[in-house]
């Protein structure tokens, strides 16, 4: 998911309702380094790497509603 790394100053982000997302990258999200806000609804991600958000540091709020994630 490079397509985020000319984005610096975005700060909500909503990738809703795509049932070819079943996985994220790690470290996906880690140039959006003012990204506050994501949504992550009604997708297929059944696993989420720990590394995914380690970059991550502003992020808020994160929502996964409708995801089949395996806890």
């Amino acid at each position: 998911m490079f397509a985020f790394r000319n984005l610096p100053n975005l700060k909500m982000l909503l990738i809703n309702n795509n049932p070819m997302l079943t996985e994220l990258e790690p470290h996906a999200f880690g140039d959006l380094k003012n990204l506050e806000y994501l949504s992550l609804g009604l997708n297929q991600l059944s696993v989420i790497d720990g590394h995914v958000f380690s970059f991550s540091t502003s992020i808020k709020t994160i929502e996964f509603i409708g995801n089949p994630i395996k806890v």
